[in-house]
């Protein structure tokens, strides 16, 4: 059975979220903020520009489908390298030119002056400053109004895509910079099997991680779970495991 991403990811830690609601409503608990934020993914003013000027160039359909398995490829190829760029510490707008002029002897002229529009949207755009410009605009948002009004965020408990369950053999993939041995597994045959909970926090995060792992192994919860706490922070994540900030974490 295929489960739609929204209901995989989003509805999965909404669902997580409300019931945990339920259950400490009960309690005697202070202090603790149950938030549901919006456009996690990517800002929609920058993908609506994005695909109107790809549709201007006949790059993509209506449905926002590439019009061609040429083009298609080139873009796969074009994004991959701007990943690629990035760990340089490149702005992205850089990495964007950087890729094009990689491949440009290869790209058609509509794909040149696509991407050559894309790098002016893109400039200002760092590693450490794209939460909220290109993604993850509901908790950028949140984290600018609580800094301004000086709350104080002891931690924050991220819930993302634990609605997802496999026991196939590597249906869990990890992605570039991360290992499998880099984890510390509980209650996990393997880490190539995706039936478990990572478990990821920063260099800053340390006692919330143990805490959330060691009430995960009490006989009343018996979460299987793999933990792994990065030590390097927000910039260092950045430019060397980038892929850890594809979520609502990233601007806390």
């Amino acid at each position: 059975m295929r489960i739609p991403h929204g209901a995989n990811d989003n509805a999965s830690g909404v669902a997580v979220m409300l019931e945990a609601t339920r259950i400490l409503s009960k309690q005697k608990v202070q202090n603790i903020r149950f938030v549901g934020l919006t456009l996690e993914e990517l800002n929609p003013a920058f993908a609506l520009k994005s695909r109107q000027m790809a549709q201007s160039l006949n790059l993509k359909d209506k449905k926002n489908n590439c019009t061609s398995l040429q083009v298609s490829q080139m873009m796969k190829k074009l994004f991959e390298l701007q990943r690629k760029h990035w760990t340089t510490g490149k702005c992205a707008s850089e990495t964007l030119s950087s890729a094009r002029m990689e491949l440009e002897t290869q790209m058609s002229q509509p794909e040149i002056a696509y991407v050559k529009q894309l790098e002016k949207i893109y400039e200002g755009i760092s590693l450490t400053s794209w939460p909220g410009k290109t993604a993850s605009m509901g908790s950028s948002f949140w984290v600018d109004e609580a800094v301004r009004a000086g709350r104080k965020v002891m931690g924050v408990l991220c819930l993302e895509t634990v609605g997802c369950s496999s026991e196939r053999e590597h249906s869990q993939r990890f992605p570039p910079g991360m290992k499998p041995e880099m984890f510390q597994a509980n209650g996990v045959s393997s880490v190539d099997i995706g039936n478990f909970l990572a478990v990821i926090g920063d260099v800053n995060s340390g006692k919330l991680v143990i805490s959330f792992s060691a009430q995960s192994a009490f006989d009343s919860v018996k979460l299987p779970r793999a933990s792994l706490q990065v030590p390097l922070n927000y910039e260092q994540i950045a430019r060397n495991m980038g892929d850890l900030l594809r979520s609502d974490h990233a601007p806390f």
